[in-house]
């Protein structure tokens, strides 16, 4: 799969959240404050219809790890998606396209404080923050390269660790931030690949799966990694060892299974099931059994908020 067709898929991610997801059924908008909701675990993108409006309007939510409690905290004029918390789970990265091209911005953990911290002509996609909560890992897609970069978490000094050498897309540290994980989607290094934190020494981990969709995930101790792939027709969730080996695939249905996000304690998985138009939030635990629907009603790209 190249570019094209990653491309392809981050069009259809984007556009599943502003034409498809739409407002749980029973939600209604309230203010919140971080230090009132301490259950909030989970933020998570989900869109209102207006009569006649086609492509709704995407907003952030967060929501207890039960499906309790959905509160509105975005509820602005902006099309606001892709939640990313803070270590310390009082802040939130997200995606919005306010004017324009989408670029990651930062708000308080209730909504408040919004905040534009890049400004690039392409779509900037926020992945990670860094452990102490100074950095932050994206990756930005222009017209003939996809890039990973490393900036200060006001926006500053940003280090682009591919340089303009292919396509690289959705990152994330290891744990101890000393590689990061990625998908390579240039047409002759598809996969997923290994490479040192400061770009250096890639290196390609799975030979054995082929067809991605969305981006891997380290867990919490660095032994294994979440990964989502076509391989077998339908979108599954496999996890592999951190060198590659020892593929076992999650899930196995004719959905698809997708958006896959290890709990803090690396127990359980959040993920995001899609069927005939529809999307729910699922759970399971980080072995694939005990899955279950944690809330319905187009509802998708769920994350964790931080152990406290």
């Amino acid at each position: 799969m190249g570019k094209d067709d990653h491309i392809f898929h981050l069009f259809w991610e984007i556009v599943l959240i502003i034409t498809i997801s739409g407002i749980f059924s029973g939600c209604k908008d309230s203010s919140t404050n971080p230090a009132d909701s301490p259950t909030d675990d989970i933020a998570f993108s989900s869109v209102r219809f207006g009569t006649g409006d086609i492509f709704g309007k995407s907003d952030i939510w967060v929501m207890s790890i039960n499906g309790e409690k959905p509160t509105n905290i975005t509820n602005s004029e902006r099309q606001d998606s892709d939640p990313v918390w803070s270590p310390n789970g009082r802040e939130l990265l997200f995606l919005s396209n306010s004017n324009g091209p989408s670029d990651i911005w930062k708000m308080q953990s209730d909504g408040s404080v919004p905040e534009k911290i890049t400004n690039n002509p392409g779509i900037d996609i926020a992945v990670q923050w860094s452990s102490s909560g100074e950095r932050i890992l994206f990756w930005s897609n222009g017209p003939d390269f996809a890039n990973i970069i490393v900036m200060n978490s006001d926006g500053s000094n940003k280090i682009n660790l591919t340089n303009n050498t292919g396509c690289h897309i959705k990152p994330r540290w290891s744990p101890d931030e000393s590689k990061i994980v990625f998908t390579h989607c240039s047409p002759d290094k598809e996969g997923i690949w290994l490479m040192d934190s400061d770009g250096t020494n890639q290196r390609l981990l799975t030979a054995q799966i082929t067809d991605f969709f969305t981006g891997p995930r380290w867990s919490p101790d660095g032994s294994s990694i979440l990964i989502e792939s076509r391989q077998d027709g339908d979108n599954e969730i496999w996890v592999i060892d951190q060198d590659g080996s020892n593929p076992k695939k999650l899930t196995d249905n004719s959905n698809s299974d997708y958006q896959a996000r290890l709990s803090p304690d690396g127990s359980q998985i959040v993920y995001t099931r899609s069927f005939r138009g529809e999307s729910e939030i699922w759970i399971m635990k980080s072995d694939g059994s005990g899955k279950r629907k944690l809330h319905g009603n187009r509802s998708m790209k769920a994350a964790w908020r931080p152990i406290q």
